[in-house]
């Protein structure tokens, strides 16, 4: 007879039997649910497995929301000082020339920020027109040796072709920047190919701006920064920098060194310099024109070389008029020039004259005079002789008064006793004559018959005669000096002084 509480498993066929099981102690307390049987057992496990699966799907979606946050966020970035940012979005451009600071950007790979540094920069292209030095060489122009090869990079002379036909070695550095930051992230945004794209566009300029002058004109500007083949150069480089849309921007285009062709570097060099005397020494002319009519007239000497050419310009009629026997006009001419000697004399003195406006070349250099009163001009060498002139004048009649009125007053005393009035002029003439420090004179006896001297010069009466004799001196070169300086007080930088009308 089966027992109804045990079970047995079923068994296929060939399978070989189990091991026996140990036997069960029989629980003790055995816990029964009423309803439906096993599912009714089952019902709080599924339960907790599902709260237990909505939490970790709660805890997921938080999850996956704190990760997009941090994804938006992280699209968060800092354009700094000095840089422009571009705002890209699927591959397109959002926003260009983005200031410094903070942005947002999609992230990648819906969206990127791209930055763009402004600062400027600079590239030497000194081997590609420049002989070679080798490394450690001296690259100064008089240590230089010619080289035969045309290749630069090898051992060779680079060069660049002037209008003329001649070669010239050229160093020049470029200073550029990134001025359009979207073009330039769109078809460069590489260092390398950003350095040679500029060298290159430096290059063709370089070459053409060589081109259109002659070796002469190439070697006086080579230095000049602000020559017309560096700002050439400089449009040209441009010009091929803004045809590739490339964003770059050429700042300066300076050149270093531009020197002839070491073979012939010192004909070129006497060459140099002898234009350089030249031009100094019409320099020093005109200069010493300007200082030559500064100290003949001083600062009236742009308004007397204007008066002068009117006075020669009146003669020429004047003599016109008289050989046609126009009488009216030859007096006409005749009184203006007694005028315009009169202005030359006013203007001389620093007296006012009413002048009007023109233009007058004074030393090489036309000046533009203004109209209206001239007046204390400082009149120069002319001026001081005039017064000088003057006083002289008034010195020389003053004298002759005063000779006239002593003459006058000694033959009213000659008249009256002629003996005393001769005494009197022979005893004054002999003092003076005395009083001379040449003289010297010996008192002897009356009644001594033959008196024979042996005379040497007294030492007290030479020291007295050397001591005048170097007073005069003293006084002559003070003279001189004085003199000097009333000429030297009227040097001027020349060119320098306006010329106004009072």
């Amino acid at each position: 007879m089966s027992d109804p509480g045990r079970h047995l498993p079923l068994r296929h066929p060939g399978e070989p039997e189990p091991a026996a099981q140990p036997p069960r102690r029989a629980g003790s307390v055995t816990l029964k649910q009423q309803g439906e049987g096993e599912q009714a057992i089952l019902d709080p496990a599924n339960q907790s497995l599902a709260d237990s699966l909505k939490v970790m799907m709660w805890l997921l979606q938080a999850g996956m929301l704190i990760l997009a946050g941090l994804y938006v966020l992280s699209g968060i970035q800092t354009v700094r000082e000095g840089e422009q940012g571009i705002r890209l979005l699927f591959g397109r451009k959002q926003a260009t020339n983005l200031d410094p600071g903070a942005t947002w950007s999609a992230p990648y790979p819906l969206g990127e920020l791209v930055k763009v540094g402004q600062g400027e920069r600079s590239l030497l292209i000194d081997r590609d027109f420049w002989q070679y030095v080798e490394a450690g060489g001296d690259p100064s122009p008089e240590k230089l040796v010619p080289k035969v090869s045309l290749k630069p990079f090898e051992g060779g002379t680079g060069s660049v072709l002037t209008a003329d036909g001649n070669i010239a070695h050229t160093r020049w550095r470029v200073t550029y920047s990134r001025g359009d930051a979207a073009k330039y992230a769109q078809n460069v945004l590489n260092q390398q190919e950003e350095e040679n794209l500029v060298r290159a566009a430096a290059k063709r300029g370089i070459v053409h701006a060589a081109s259109r002058v002659g070796i002469e004109q190439l070697l006086r500007q080579g230095m000049d920064q602000e020559g017309g083949i560096a700002r050439y150069a400089t449009q040209m480089a441009q010009q091929t920098l803004d045809a590739c849309e490339s964003g770059l921007r050429i700042d300066r285009l300076d050149p270093l060194d531009t020197i002839p062709p070491s073979s012939v570097k010192a004909d070129f060099a006497r060459v140099q310099s002898a234009e350089s005397n030249a031009g100094k020494a019409r320099e020093n002319a005109r200069a010493g024109a300007n200082q030559k009519l500064l100290e003949t007239a001083g600062q009236a000497s742009p308004y007397v070389l204007r008066h002068l050419d009117e006075y020669e310009a009146l003669t020429a009629r004047r003599t016109a008029a008289i050989g046609a026997g126009d009488k009216p006009a030859a007096a006409k001419a005749e009184a203006d020039m007694a005028s315009t000697l009169r202005s030359i004399d006013a203007i001389l003195l620093g007296q006012p004259v009413e002048e009007q406006p023109g233009e007058v070349t004074l030393a090489s250099e036309a000046r533009t005079l203004a109209g209206g009163r001239v007046e204390g001009l400082s009149g120069g060498s002319v001026a001081n002789t005039l017064a000088s002139a003057r006083t002289y004048r008034t010195s020389v009649v003053n004298r002759a008064r005063n000779d006239l009125a002593k003459f006058q007053a000694r033959l009213a005393q000659f008249e009256a006793n002629p003996s005393v009035t001769i005494y009197r002029e022979w005893s004054q003439s002999v003092a003076t004559f005395m009083k001379r420090d040449s003289v010297q004179y010996f008192l002897f006896p009356q009644e001594l018959g033959v008196l024979n001297l042996q005379l040497n010069p007294d030492p007290d009466i030479l020291r007295a005669a050397d001591k005048a004799r170097k007073q005069r001196e003293r006084d002559d070169a003070e003279k001189k000096r004085l003199q000097e300086f009333e000429k030297t007080k009227f040097d001027t930088q020349t060119g320098q002084q306006p010329l106004t009308s009072g």
